[in-house]
């Protein structure tokens, strides 16, 4: 699968960091870097968007810190020939609801399938029928795990689908050798000093932050791994 993701800062380095590192050796992950664009909206995104060779590409992931973000994304998606687009919600300051109802239907017009996990490791197999989507979400999005133990702690971790910023791997190396009692808690303790890239700004739809409702993503992942062993 050939991946662009579109990226302004650290928050989606990381990520391309960690999916590069761990995804499959035969996806191809390419980044195309955008500027601070210090403006509400752009009127015209091909201009905006004057890069001569944007790679073809499958999926695009859209990992800006900008609102403005969204203008753009339907121009790099044609240019790319990308059937799908993931753009996750770990920041509403950055893609705000009124931007993500804004860029699915100019994307569905086009024919192009989306999602918007809220945040980015809610993601799962469920969320979608694209192929390329779902391929993405057998490696990357709400956390899977798998926990063997021995004389009641971790003995060992198999990450069967990590996070996109690389927490879920962090989290397991850190668990094993744990109590089966405390892991659950400590996991989510772990998450945090990652540090997760969520926002902790309350968030209106979850009435948490969603860096808690993330390590709620990795706390869940943890239990479903350990209801067999309690």
């Amino acid at each position: 699968m050939r991946i662009l993701a579109i990226v302004q800062g650290e928050w989606g380095k990381r990520k391309v960091r960690n999916i590069r590192q761990n995804g499959p050796s035969d996806w191809v992950v390419n980044e195309l870097v955008i500027p601070p664009i210090r403006m509400p909206f752009i009127d015209e995104p091909e201009e905006f968007c004057a890069v001569e060779n944007i790679p073809d590409a499958d999926l695009v992931l859209s990992l800006g810190e900008e609102p403005a973000i969204v203008d753009i994304i339907p121009e790099i998606v044609r240019r790319s020939g990308a059937k799908a687009v993931i753009a996750p919600v770990d920041n509403r300051d950055w893609l705000p609801i009124g931007s993500v109802n804004q860029l699915k239907k100019e994307l569905a017009a086009s024919g192009i399938d989306s999602v918007f996990p809220v945040p980015f490791c809610s993601l799962s197999e469920m969320d979608s029928n694209n192929k390329f989507i779902t391929l993405f979400t057998k490696y990357f999005g709400r956390p899977v795990l798998t926990i063997s133990c021995k004389d009641g702690k971790v003995a060992e971790v198999i990450v069967e689908r990590d996070a996109p910023c690389g927490d879920t791997r962090h989290v397991a190396k850190q668990i094993i050798g744990l109590p089966i009692r405390d892991v659950e808690e400590k996991a989510g303790l772990i998450h945090h000093y990652y540090p997760c890239l969520s926002t902790m700004k309350m968030d209106d739809e979850f009435g948490d932050t969603l860096m808690h409702r993330a390590g709620l993503m990795v706390r869940i992942a943890v239990n479903k791994a350990l209801s067999s062993k309690l």
